[in-house]
């Protein structure tokens, strides 16, 4: 509780002490320098580089990072899932026969697994 009153105090004395620096300042014209004026600059840094090398740039990687990367690794996913499909759909049979002896073979290998593990 005590932190929180403090905390609390902190912030409305620093609102307090700003309103006051708010107010004064046509009295003390300092308060501003020119630096804070213009921002410290950032804009023109922007327009200089966001306008120039930095366009050229994000053109780039729009054309060929998006089509070749991104789009070629969701294409890339997509062949591999068709692919790995057309191939489970040949395990698909409709007899239950082939289901249980693939449900006993994955349990002897898992069991054998455990065993050279708890041997070894």
């Amino acid at each position: 509780m005590l932190l929180a009153l403090i905390a609390t105090g902190a912030s409305v004395g620093g609102v307090i002490a700003g309103y006051i620096a708010w107010y004064r300042r046509a009295e003390n014209p300092a308060l501003e320098p020119a630096v804070l004026e213009r921002g410290w600059g950032v804009d023109e840094l922007v327009s200089a580089t966001v306008g120039g090398p930095l366009r050229v740039g994000a053109d780039w990687l729009a054309t060929f990072g998006d089509q070749r990367i991104v789009d070629g690794a969701v294409n890339g996913v997509a062949t591999v899932v068709r692919a790995a499909g057309t191939q489970l759909r040949k395990a698909q049979t409709g007899y239950l026969r082939h289901y249980a002896l693939g449900i006993t073979g994955g349990a002897v290998v898992l069991l054998a697994y455990a065993l050279v593990r708890v041997w070894s």
